[in-house]
């Protein structure tokens, strides 16, 4: 990997992870200069500035959120309930980390977020239910989108139970993924 590019992902992974204490709103140049020993404006040179920093690091989320809940539900059998279970189980284990998901961060602090990035987190985070419902449609049909909200949704509580310490908050969102998989026969 070229030092450009090794920098690049050092900034961001170093970004994702002072948002939990900063968010994005608190996540300023300066700060995240300071984080990275780094000047000012050495990050603006990488980044062109501050909106496109932040896309970057919603798409870094992304690519995160992929390797660690998209790829594992693909190493799964071929078949649509083994994928979607897998998909529930990668999903639990990165909400589990007691941190907000970034990527839901990025969504709902979208008004802290510079230029047009905002509206882009808001996209990024949106295209996780018609995942969902693409990934159920072929065993489902027409309540693929149905079953995708019910899946997203636990997902969502189970984020927030995480955050919030909740203990039984993991074993209650599998009780549910349960019941919604049997409620959709898969």
């Amino acid at each position: 990997m070229r030092t450009a590019e090794t920098t690049r992902t050092r900034v961001l992974n170093t970004a994702l992870d002072a948002l939990p204490d900063h968010g994005f709103g608190g996540l300023s140049v300066g700060r995240l200069a300071s984080l990275t020993g780094m000047s000012k404006s050495g990050l603006i040179a990488r980044f062109g500035d501050v909106e496109r920093l932040q896309i970057a690091l919603v798409d870094h989320a992304a690519e995160r959120f992929s390797a660690s809940v998209i790829k594992p539900a693909f190493s799964a059998s071929a078949k649509t309930p083994a994928r979607l279970r897998a998909l529930a189980s990668a999903w639990l284990d990165w909400l589990d980390a007691r941190r907000p998901c970034p990527l839901m961060q990025a969504a709902f602090e979208s008004c802290a977020l510079a230029g047009t990035a905002g509206e882009y987190a808001r996209a990024v985070r949106a295209r996780f239910q018609p995942f969902v419902a693409g990934l159920a449609r072929p065993a489902l049909g027409e309540r693929a989108e149905a079953f995708a909200f019910s899946f997203e949704a636990i997902g969502l509580a189970a984020g927030l139970a995480a955050l919030t310490g909740a203990e039984e908050g993991r074993a209650r969102a599998e009780a549910e993924y349960d019941q919604v998989f049997s409620r959709y026969g898969l």
